[in-house]
This record gives structure tokens, sequence and C-alpha cells, in this order.
């Protein structure tokens, strides 16, 4: 996963050249950020609109403001007439209960992931081992096609 820091974040989703993106946070009372949820629509066939949840992440262990986001995720589709709205959801995650309680089924549609180390192949070692509740992947991640990425020595 690539850091996801403001920099980056303004760049992939807030850079209109990057495409129709909404972008949602939320904020305690003290106006520290919670969590944030990116959406977008895609109108390839007018008549079907389909909504895309591309990234959401909240701090660890705050499921209650994933299920506000997600929530707010539904009433803007809904207001939107979407048809139907996707999100990659790493499988037996607390995040995977969350949707389903908004609606989200299992589609049982596995992307094609491709990895390339750039520098330690242990790190996708790490990757294996790790709980799934730790793991994240956002339809900003995920590439249809396998990019070969330059190798800096």
């Amino acid at each position: 996963m690539v850091v996801r820091d403001a920099e980056w974040l303004n760049w992939k989703h807030c850079d209109p050249r990057g495409g129709d993106f909404t972008v949602k946070q939320a904020e305690d009372s003290e106006g520290n950020i919670q969590g944030y949820i990116v959406l977008t629509i895609t109108r390839t066939t007018l008549d079907y609109p389909t909504g895309c949840v591309v990234d959401m992440m909240t701090l660890p262990d705050r499921y209650d403001v994933a299920d506000l986001l997600l929530q707010e995720a539904t009433h803007f589709f809904d207001g939107q007439d979407v048809n139907i709205a996707i999100s990659l959801i790493v499988q037996d995650t607390p995040y995977m209960k969350i949707h389903q309680r908004h609606g989200f089924l299992n589609g049982r549609k596995k992307p094609k992931m491709f990895y390339y180390p750039l520098t330690d192949t242990d790190e996708f070692k790490k990757l294996r081992n790790t709980p799934p509740r730790r793991i994240h992947f956002s339809h900003g991640d995920v590439d249809s096609l396998p990019i070969k990425l330059p190798q800096y020595i």
C-alpha cells in the first residue's frame, strides 16, 4: 500500500485531471480527522450509473466512523440514482460486516493483483502472514494491467 498522506491523497482524488471524485471526511468534535471515503460514479451507460467506493480508511478500530462514512456513501449514491455500488473489501474483516449492514453483497469477484517488489522481497512474505484486518486495498490501488515499475539500484 502506498503512503496515504495529505499530499498524495489530494493529488490522487482532488485534482480534477484525475477524475470526478467526491471526498468526504469524518472529524471528531475537536476537528481531528477520524477517516475518509472517496466515491465516484461511472456513467458509461446513461441509464445505469454505477457507484464505486474508491477508497475508505479510518483510524484503527474506528468501525463507528466506517459505518457513518458508508451511510453517507449510500445516501450520496441514492441521491444520484445509482443502480449498483461496488467496493473492494478484504474478506472476513469488520469492514465487510459494516458493508453488509449497508446493503453491499459479496460479489465473489476476485480482483487481479500484481506485485513487483522494488527492493525487499521479504515484504511480500510479511504481507502473506499479516491478519486480514491489517490489510487495506482500494479500487485506487488496483490496476488491470501488470505494469513493470522501474528498478532503482
